[in-house]
């Protein structure tokens, strides 16, 4: 045992100066009121000077002061039947630890040991304390559990929480904290090591987990921002960033994370309910996760619990890359549930059946021009054709909420087409709205379909461009949403609203359906790999012939898109038949 004193875990254990405060020599007596006594109480510390300079007599008044206030607060205590909230018992167990942590931090400054030797004996004794911790056989450790238990909620019971979850909740807590303590203790070590072989100082090893996060994101945003990348991605990686120094604790050293934390962190990103902000607003993650539990609700999926340890591990690596842990201890971690489901049933494609029908429905019939009780307000424009352009085009919501009125082009060969692409505001300056596409292969072009042409797609933008110039939108009515996206209002109305009036939808469908249900017609015409990539801007694999030759001829793809059918539709808006006429008719004009 060095000189350091007793090490192991125990809540009763008083250091020499706990409750005391040394200003200018003159020892003066602090102690934090408990949280849950605050409000009554009317303050968060209790502090006075003690009137000595001596250590000896500040003692001896400490420990009658602590008497005095230890038999106040037990007199306040809540009735044994109260409960806490989940939320309050989290901020208690946080409080508590960082508490504790705190005082070993300012004792091993004010008072540590002098050599590596009792440094080395330290951490043997903490590691020791890990591994009482870590046996469910040994009596010490129900005890310590307990004590830190009690110490935090009294007599409370804790709501959501049976007595084991909480035991457990505060084990865990307490296995973080001794690793935040040995990690210290190691850094020390390399310090003294540094010191006496070099005569430099240390680099530096107490970066929290947040000033990493933050450093890993601020260098994220500036390559997005300079690759052009969407703005919802970097909202997405702010959002994962954030929920990450929550569960591993913001405040936590980098060079505290052990392998035991990143199991933690794999473990409760897969209990972390789905859609939490929305569903579970102002709450922790830990109650979110204990009521979620209630209802059996969603956790996130495989997809979403790999982009949060993705996300993890290339914090850590960073961390790894400026020299402040010497390998990084998540670099394996996986999402604890496998995926169960294929690719393709992730998001389902409308049946034919669906599709027919919703074109076919008296809400989608309220759009049709000329016919008595007919939409006829200014956004009627995009309500009616959004879903064709994505039945016929396969295109995502968002590419064609952005399209402009310039966008829409003919060929050499006479064939309308729609150039998808994006725009760079250096290039376009403030005359044109910037566009941003998904992916690399979103950059596209596609021919107008016959039924777009005859239903009249291109002489509604001819109407368009009179009115507003090529450079404004074709769908003028949209606003941006705060996230800078003018398909979100759009895509909510659908979704809430416009589908289920109209069809009856299965699992797994939404308005991006339309653009799966593209998908299978272009399966079922046999089209050819490179014209479906050239299509629907998807990557159909790395080819060596990929980057030869033209798949983006629009007189080339539109042999294809002209072949397009969806059994069962009718269209009788402007033309007034059935679609296999309507399609032999524009076959016809173009030839």
């Amino acid at each position: 045992m060095s000189h350091f004193g007793g090490t192991h875990w125990d809540v009763n254990t008083v250091p020499d100066r706990k409750h005391l405060m040394d200003r200018n020599g003159a020892w003066y007596y602090k102690r934090r009121v408990p949280e849950h006594l605050q409000a009554k109480l009317g303050k968060k510390i209790i502090q006075f000077s003690l009137d000595t300079r001596s250590i000896k007599k500040a003692q001896k008044l400490r420990n009658a002061y602590d008497v005095r206030y230890d038999m106040e607060f037990e007199q306040s205590v809540p009735a044994p039947d109260a409960k806490l909230s989940a939320t309050s018992f989290s901020d208690r167990l946080r409080l508590y630890l960082d508490g504790l942590f705190k005082t070993f931090e300012k004792r091993l400054i004010n008072d540590g040991p002098d050599n590596r030797q009792q440094i080395h004996e330290l951490i043997a004794e903490k590691e020791i304390d890990l591994a009482i911790l870590g046996d469910p056989a040994d009596p010490r450790r129900h005890q310590w559990v307990q004590k830190a238990l009690a110490a935090i909620i009294g007599e409370s019971a804790v709501e959501g929480f049976t007595d084991q979850e909480a035991q457990e909740s505060v084990r865990r807590s307490m296995l973080q904290s001794l690793h935040r303590e040995i990690a210290l203790l190691r850094d020390d070590v390399r310090e003294m090591h540094i010191a006496n072989t070099t005569g430099s100082n240390a680099p530096e090893t107490r970066v929290t987990f947040e000033e990493l996060a933050h450093e890993y994101l601020n260098d994220e945003k500036d390559k997005a921002e300079r690759n052009k990348v969407r703005q919802q991605w970097i909202e997405k990686l702010t959002q994962q960033t954030e929920a990450l120094k929550e569960f591993i604790g913001a405040s936590t050293l980098v060079s505290a994370i052990d392998y035991d934390s990143c199991r933690s962190i794999q473990q409760m990103v897969a209990d972390v309910p789905a859609h939490r902000e929305k569903r579970y607003r102002g709450m922790s993650v830990q109650a979110a996760i204990v009521e979620a539990r209630k209802s059996d609700a969603q956790t996130l999926s495989h997809a979403t619990q790999a982009e949060y340890l993705r996300t993890f591990k290339a914090i850590m690596d960073l961390g790894v890359a400026k020299r402040l842990i010497p390998n990084n201890p998540g670099a394996s971690l996986e999402p604890i549930k496998r995926e169960v489901r294929a690719p393709h049933q992730k998001r389902a494609p409308f049946a034919v059946s669906q599709i027919a029908q919703f074109f076919s429905s008296p809400f989608y019939q309220l759009w049709k021009l000329g016919k008595q009780g007919s939409y006829k307000k200014a956004d009627r424009d995009w309500r009616f054709w959004l879903p064709l352009l994505m039945a016929f085009f396969g295109m995502r919501p968002g590419e064609v909420c952005q399209l402009q009125i310039a966008d829409l082009r003919k060929s050499a060969g006479g064939i309308f087409y729609l150039d998808v692409t994006e725009t760079d505001d250096e290039d376009e300056g403030d005359q044109k709205e910037t566009k941003k596409l998904k992916t690399t292969y979103s950059k596209r072009v596609i021919p107008l379909h016959p039924i777009l042409i005859e239903v009249g797609f291109p002489a509604f933008v001819e109407r368009q461009k009179k009115a507003r110039g090529s450079s404004a939108l074709i769908f003028g009515t949209l606003k941006k949403s705060k996230r800078g996206y003018y398909s979100d209002y759009a895509c909510r109305r659908f979704r809430e609203k416009f589908l289920t009036e109209a069809i009856t939808l299965a699992a797994d469908q939404s308005f991006y359906s339309f653009r799966h249900s593209f998908r299978d017609a272009l399966r079922h015409i046999g089209a050819a790999s490179d014209v479906v990539a050239a299509l629907g801007g998807w990557s159909e694999g790395t080819k060596v012939s990929d980057p030869y030759g033209n798949s983006h001829d629009p007189d080339y793809l539109y042999k294809t898109v002209e072949r397009i059918s969806y059994p069962d539709l009718v269209i009788d808006f402007e033309f007034g038949g059935d679609w296999s006429k309507l399609a032999r008719i524009c076959r016809k004009a173009h030839q």
